[in-house]
């Protein structure tokens, strides 16, 4: 049986199906609310991964970004 999360926070709480890591920003990036030491859940960019991660969301308030960071935006922190 699966659970139904039963809020919002709870529904923040679980992991993307397509993320494959957590990454965290070294700068801020003003133009999409970014602060330096936000971390994402984040795949590699389909059409360019050895370059880019296409965010999924911020861990912190689940804020999806809509857009990619550059790898050398981003450190890895973990794989899921």
């Amino acid at each position: 049986m699966h659970h139904v999360p039963q809020s919002l926070d709870e529904l923040r709480a679980l992991p993307s199906p397509v993320a494959t890591a957590v990454v965290e920003f070294t700068a801020a990036d003003p133009r999409f609310n970014i602060a330096q030491g936000d971390q994402f859940e984040a795949y590699p960019y389909v059409m360019d991964p050895s370059c880019k991660w296409t965010l999924v969301r911020r861990l912190s308030d689940g804020f999806d970004p809509g857009c990619n960071a550059y790898r050398s935006q981003v450190r890895v922190v973990r794989k899921l």
